[in-house]
């Protein structure tokens, strides 16, 4: 019998396995809510407001085991060499693409001798058709290049390849008409620019691949892309180790986070004495080269070193 309404005959029908019940009688007809599921119930019964019923039905509910993680399926070939042919492929892209030299051009980073040193492709969409039928869309997908559905995951993007000892290992993906960055599924693995910053004097690490595109192009060989605020990894770290430069460059975003990320690298990195670079006007390295009126010069100034106090404050002689 319902107990929202004198019932003499039977009207409420209960279905456990949905969780859900319902008055046939005359629930129907008085304006209150004649079913629903078991929080509507508690909230009704027990007169309880939506939030305790969702506190009292979280208590009692057993644990949900969780479930087993299907085993990672095999590659066909190894994934540095199906990546090799995909940034190959997206490179191809790039040289041909109006829409991705129009987006480098905004942004000051069309150099042909950058884009051809990094491998830079363009996902325009034209991977699928390649491939056709090929078997290797099945390794593409397990590698996360391709969605589960089966679509390019970093469509509409400037793709740069990460390396581990000179191998590409995952893609980062910028896209050229949202504020989108992309990485592939997992952890962040790889480096950009490893190479070229081991043996530079002075290291600047930033907070994206584009800021460090943008110190190339100002001239600074040890611009080294974190993967956001948050994106220092343990490659990052063990690449620290071999590095053998003295002076460690923090450049961060002229932002609330960035500061903070500034603030937290430096406790982290204390090891190394590092600086904090004041970007001043601009957000970021990159609306710096795009804006400044002499970028290089601007830039050059900010990476002067600040003058050590002359020994127990001493002052110059007057003449």
């Amino acid at each position: 019998r319902c107990p929202f309404h004198e019932d003499k005959s039977p009207s409420l029908v209960v279905t456990p396995e949905k969780g859900l019940w319902n008055c046939l009688g005359a629930c129907k007809g008085n304006g209150h809510p004649s079913g629903g599921d078991a929080l509507g119930w508690l909230v009704r019964y027990k007169k309880l407001t939506f939030p305790q019923a969702m506190k009292e039905l979280g208590q009692s509910a057993a644990p949900v085991p969780p479930k087993k993680a299907a085993p990672p399926e095999e590659l066909t070939r190894p994934a540095s060499e199906l990546l090799t042919t995909v940034i190959a492929h997206y490179h191809e892209s790039l040289l041909s693409s109006k829409p991705a030299r129009a987006y480098l051009e905004k942004r000051k980073l069309w150099s042909p001798d950058l884009i051809r040193a990094f491998r830079i492709g363009f996902t325009d969409g034209s991977l699928l058709a390649r491939l056709g039928r090929s078997p290797l869309k099945k390794d593409l997908r397990t590698l996360g290049v391709l969605t589960g559905s089966g679509h390019e995951l970093m469509r509409g993007c400037i793709v740069v390849p990460l390396l581990h000892d000179g191998q590409p290992v995952s893609l980062y993906g910028r896209h050229v008409e949202k504020p989108q960055h992309l990485y592939m599924p997992g952890p962040r693995h790889g480096l950009f620019n490893a190479s070229g910053a081991k043996d530079a004097s002075r290291l600047v690490l930033c907070e994206s691949i584009f800021d460090a595109l943008s110190l190339l192009v100002l001239g600074e060989p040890g611009a080294f892309p974190l993967w956001g605020t948050n994106g220092f990894t343990p490659d990052h770290a063990a690449f620290l180790k071999t590095w053998t430069g003295k002076d460690l460059v923090l450049c961060m975003d002229a932002d609330a986070a960035g500061r903070a990320a500034a603030a937290s690298l430096s406790q982290i990195l204390s090891l190394y004495n590092p600086r904090t670079v004041d970007l001043e006007e601009y957000k970021d390295p990159n609306e710096l080269l795009c804006k400044a009126k002499d970028a290089k010069g601007a830039w050059a100034r900010l990476m002067v070193p600040p003058q050590a106090s002359s020994p127990l404050g001493e002052k110059s002689a007057p003449k």
